[in-house]
Order: C-alpha cells, then sequence, then structure tokens
C-alpha cells in the first residue's frame, strides 16, 4: 500500500518560499534601482569630463591664435626643437596662460556654486629639453606634425599643424588643501580628447591685383585691375594677355615663379582646407544666401554667382573649378578669391585684395565696371582671421574614459 503524501505539508513549505520570496523583491528592487542610479551618475560624470576635455582643446585653440608670432613654429622662434613653441606661461601676464606651466595649459574650475564638484583639463607640453620629438618621448603631449600632413619643404617645427590631446578630469574636493587626484579628493569622471589644429597660410607671391598661372589674360572695357603703388596690375607665370586697362606702379610682369596651386598658395592640400572650411560646397547654389562677410568657403568644383547667390562679402573663397560672377550678382568681395580654372567676372563688380587664377582671367563690362583692386591692407586682415588655426574636426577622437592610459 503506497505511502499517503503529506500534502498539508509541501503545500506549507510552498508557501514559506513563496513568502520568502516575495521578502526578497524589494531588496532586489532596491539593489537594481541602486545600480542603475550609480550607472547613470557615472555615465554623467564621464559625459562631462568629456565636456571639460573639450574645453581644453578650445582653449588651446585659442592659445595658438593669440601668439604673437605667426605661425607658432620652433623654426621661426629660433626654438631647438619642433615641439618647444607650445609652451603656455604661468609665471607672469595677466590673465596666465595656465595654471601650471610645469605640465602645460592647464585650468580648474567648479562645477556650480552649490556643489563640491570640480573640473580641470590638462594638454600637457612636451618636457624633454632639445630632443627632437620621437617615440621616446611623450605622444600624449603636443606635437609639431607639419611633415606628416603637408608635402616638402614644410618640416616638424614650421607650426602649420599640432597634433593636441587634451584630458578632463570631474572630481569631488572635499579638501582643498591637496591635489585633485590625492585623498580625500576623489575622481568621479574622466576623458582624454584630441584633435588637431591647423593653420592655413597665404604665401607671399608678388603683390598685384591678379596672379595668372597661364592662358591669356582679358581685361574689357570698364574693367580694371589695379595694382597701386609699389604692386603690380597683373602677374602672369605664361600666356599671353592685354596690357590695357592695368594700372600699378609696377605694371604688367610675367615671371617664371612658383606655379598657381592649392598647396603653393595656402601651404595646405585642397582636402585640408575643406575640412577646415566654414562652408565646403560642391556648387555655389549650395552656399547660403547671404554670404559669409570673413569667411573661408570651398568650393569643389565649378561656381556660378548670380542674383540669388550674389558673391556679396569677404574672406577667402576656394573654387576648384571654374568662377563665374554673373552681372546681376552684383559682386562686392575684400578678401581673395583663389580659382584652380578659368575665372569669368563680369560688371558690376568690385573685388579688393588678391585674385589667384590657375587657367584664364576674363572681365568684361559693358556700362557697368568690374574691377580688381590690390589691397595689403585686407590681405593682411585675411592672413590674421581667416588664415588662423582651426581644428580639422575630421580628426577628433574620443578615448575610453575607462582607457588604462588615463590612469
Amino acid at each position: 500500500m503506497p505511502a499517503k503524501r503529506n500534502d498539508k505539508g509541501s503545500i506549507l513549505i510552498l508557501i514559506v518560499l513563496l513568502v520568502a520570496l516575495l521578502a526578497f523583491i524589494p531588496v532586489g528592487t532596491s539593489l537594481l534601482e541602486t545600480s542603475r542610479k550609480q550607472v547613470k551618475l557615472q555615465a554623467n560624470s564621464y559625459a562631462q569630463a568629456t565636456n571639460v576635455a573639450r574645453a581644453g582643446l578650445t582653449d588651446a585653440e585659442a592659445w595658438f591664435r593669440m601668439q604673437t608670432v605667426q605661425p607658432v613654429g620652433s623654426t621661426k622662434l629660433g626654438m631647438a626643437y619642433p615641439d618647444a613653441a607650445f609652451y603656455p606661461r604661468g609665471t607672469s601676464g595677466s590673465p596666465k596662460d595656465t595654471d601650471d606651466e610645469t605640465i602645460g595649459l592647464v585650468r580648474t574650475f567648479q562645477l556650480g556654486e552649490s556643489t563640491n564638484l570640480f573640473a580641470r583639463y590638462e594638454v600637457q607640453r612636451q618636457t624633454v629639453n632639445n630632443v627632437v620629438y620621437s617615440t621616446s618621448t611623450n605622444g600624449h603631449a603636443v606635437h609639431d606634425i607639419t611633415a606628416s600632413r603637408t608635402p616638402p619643404p614644410a618640416q616638424n617645427g614650421d607650426g602649420l599643424i599640432w597634433y593636441i590631446e587634451s584630458v578632463g578630469y570631474v572630481y569631488q574636493q572635499k579638501s582643498a588643501a591637496v591635489a585633485y587626484n590625492q585623498s580625500p579628493n576623489v575622481i568621479v569622471g574622466r576623458a582624454r580628447v584630441s584633435s588637431e589644429l591647423r593653420r592655413m597660410g597665404l604665401v607671399d607671391f608678388d603683390a598685384a591685383a591678379a596672379i595668372v598661372n597661364r592662358g591669356n589674360i582679358s581685361v574689357g572695357a570698364n574693367c580694371r585691375l589695379m595694382g597701386g603703388n609699389g604692386a603690380y596690375g597683373v602677374v602672369s607665370n605664361s600666356g599671353s594677355g592685354n596690357p590695357a586697362n592695368v594700372t600699378g606702379s609696377l605694371g604688367v610682369a610675367t615671371t617664371t615663379g612658383t606655379a598657381i596651386s592649392i598647396p603653393n598658395i595656402f601651404g595646405l592640400q585642397g582636402y585640408d582646407i575643406r575640412m577646415l572650411a566654414d562652408y565646403a560646397v560642391t556648387t555655389a547654389n549650395d552656399l547660403p544666401t547671404n554670404y559669409p562677410s570673413t569667411g573661408l568657403v570651398y568650393v569643389d568644383g565649378n561656381a556660378v554667382f548670380d542674383d540669388t547667390h550674389p558673391l556679396t562679402g569677404g574672406g577667402v573663397l576656394i573654387v576648384n573649378g571654374d568662377l563665374t560672377v554673373q552681372s546681376t550678382s552684383n559682386a562686392l568681395f575684400s578678401g581673395v578669391i583663389f580659382v584652380q580654372g578659368n575665372a569669368s567676372i563680369n560688371g558690376p563688380a568690385l573685388i579688393s585684395g588678391s585674385v589667384f587664377v590657375g587657367g584664364t582671367l576674363t572681365l568684361t563690362g559693358t556700362t557697368d565696371v568690374a574691377q580688381v583692386e590690390y589691397d595689403s591692407q585686407t590681405l593682411n586682415t585675411v592672413r590674421q582671421n581667416v588664415g588662423q588655426y582651426r581644428q580639422n574636426h575630421s580628426a577628433y577622437h574620443v578615448f575610453s574614459a575607462l582607457d588604462a592610459k588615463l590612469n
């Protein structure tokens, strides 16, 4: 005869287990909620640290722009090794460049008035004196990479392209008497970002309203190429031209100088400038209706300016193709225009600065004037404002916040 099961006992055991399980649910839920909050806090801290590190890149760019000698390079400054030109000072001046010049560019600031959270970024400089940059030096410190990004004769030390890294920290300041990374202070977020700073140069070519690489130069009625005192009206490396309506104390010149190309004029390749441009488009129709007053515009193709897209502004315009300025554009431009192909400018048009043309240059006017006049002051303004250091955003990189190299 089979033994009778103790059903009441089994049910009791199940009830006890169920009650125990239910008792643990609030504890488990609380642990999950705590874990979720910790993960969210950690993510927020790392996001803040990344933003702090990016602020370091921005301030490093500003530091390079503010230096009186441009470009910022050891060659021009007569320093011993290529990376020496990056040296923020913290011992004098108001305001000082940095909180700690032994490290590089360093800033510490509070995140909100009612919190003990502080932020700090560090952009390190090379501290190995009189040694040319190599793999044995600090690869995370700022260094000149001109030679690896630009064709000869450019070299490291020219200061055209710099590699920049910035480390950002977010920490709880429990004691102002010790460093940010010493107890009882606690680092709650840390991140490293990197980018490149590039400076678009403007080579000192012959002072002229127009410099044409080859082909014919046609200056029609009511049109002028004006060089002014101490400048040419036009300089042509080869080809023929019409010297009529060309003025300037140096007149017209034919030289065998350096060919007109983007690297020879600006010191960078076209794709590099495209990455730095305020506007990089394939046609003038893609530009805003209001052309920038001081900007770097790169058109990778032919560009036609008319009444819907007038050439009214300034800065640097680079056309990697043919340029056509129609009469309906009523062009008024101050700065540098570079045209890889042919350029046709129809009046009314007034361009102050200088025009570089790789093909033929044609100025046409009937009742209205089409005029290009050399202006050294405008060119200096372009060098100072448009040709300044800019971040190459395509080279921007965020390292893992948990990267062992950050420790």
